[in-house]
């Protein structure tokens, strides 16, 4: 974006985001705000899902982004933004790269490498095994998609991933099978405080993560009584 149409507001915007996020998702985003405000001082802090809620409720950041919230967290709103979905990340030539659709049994019987949060109580893995009552079996967990990926690669186990963090040229040793329908639509959700008061620029970010989430829309989602639904 050219100079003559960078905005002038000014002050500090604290964002908080899950490593997935700010490595797969964001970079884009994030260069496009800088540009549009170039006066702005962005400061970034990186977190788990259930950190991120905390930093949100405790005011050490304006907003958050994240994958897959577990809990209430009811003094928060939860705006959607997007879907995610899970991909299984196998070396290539595994048995179960070409079966034709993999079943939560199949994953239940492999060591896993996934996010320190997937199982966490609430979250979509977590709740997907107990409805099968099946166990899983994790042996390395990060928050770091491509510290997991060197892992796979490594013959410890599969992945477990949001399906943004492979690349299909870039991991092209590996093979990422598609695995969202065992589990639960996941969605992206930029979590506030009920009682926030957004600057201007704000807005036009969380615009620039999803154009329908206009001013009017935010307002309307952020400030309707708690009886309504916040899910996009």
């Amino acid at each position: 974006i050219g100079g003559e149409f960078a905005k002038t507001e000014s002050g500090s915007f604290t964002l908080g985001a899950t490593h997935a996020l700010l490595r797969f998702r964001l970079p884009s985003v994030l260069a496009g705000f800088r540009a549009l405000f170039p006066d702005v001082r962005l400061v970034l802090k990186q977190g788990s899902p259930a950190e991120l809620m905390g930093m949100v409720f405790n005011g050490e950041v304006d907003l958050a982004l994240t994958m897959d919230v577990a809990g209430d967290g009811e003094d928060l709103r939860k705006l959607s933004f997007g879907e995610w979905r899970y991909v299984l990340v196998l070396p290539r030539g595994h048995e179960l790269a070409d079966k034709e659709e993999i079943s939560l049994a199949d994953v239940a019987a492999l060591p896993l490498l996934t996010y320190g949060f997937a199982f966490d109580g609430g979250a979509l893995a977590a709740r997907a095994f107990a409805r099968a009552r099946l166990s899983w079996h994790t042996v390395f967990e990060s928050d770091d998609s491509e510290v997991l990926k060197d892992y796979v690669r490594l013959g410890l186990g599969a992945g477990l991933l949001d399906s943004a963090a492979f690349d299909a040229a870039r991991d092209a040793d590996l093979a990422a099978v598609d695995v969202s329908h065992l589990f639960e639509r996941g969605e992206y959700k930029i979590l506030l405080r009920g009682d926030a008061l957004l600057r201007g620029f704000a807005y036009d970010f969380i615009a620039m993560l999803d154009a329908s989430l206009t001013r009017e829309r935010v307002n309307h989602l952020m400030y309707a009584p708690a009886v309504e639904d916040f899910s996009i």
